[in-house]
């Protein structure tokens, strides 16, 4: 949160400001351990944006979250290329 000045991101690319009050995990922490502490895979959001990252029922990935994960799609594909690929 530091690193985004408590600044809730998702509030932020629309021009408004709102207090970031977690981290979220963009490609989730169920699915991808791994990329807990990696830093391109972390976003500062508000209690509010960070509900409309999934849906809290189905635990689906909502259009906001894949929103996030289409920015950070780059970060990604070099992380399985260096990661999953055998050597």
């Amino acid at each position: 949160m530091k690193r985004d000045e408590y600044r809730c991101q998702d509030a932020k690319r629309y021009g408004k400001y709102q207090e970031a009050t977690t981290v979220h995990h963009i490609y989730p922490l169920e699915d991808y351990p791994e990329l807990a502490f990696k830093n391109w895979n972390l976003i500062s959001l508000s209690n509010e944006s960070h509900n409309k990252m999934h849906d809290r029922t189905s635990g689906q990935i909502t259009d906001n979250g894949i929103y996030w994960q289409a920015k950070r799609r780059k970060e990604f594909e070099n992380w399985k290329v260096m990661n999953l690929c055998p050597k």
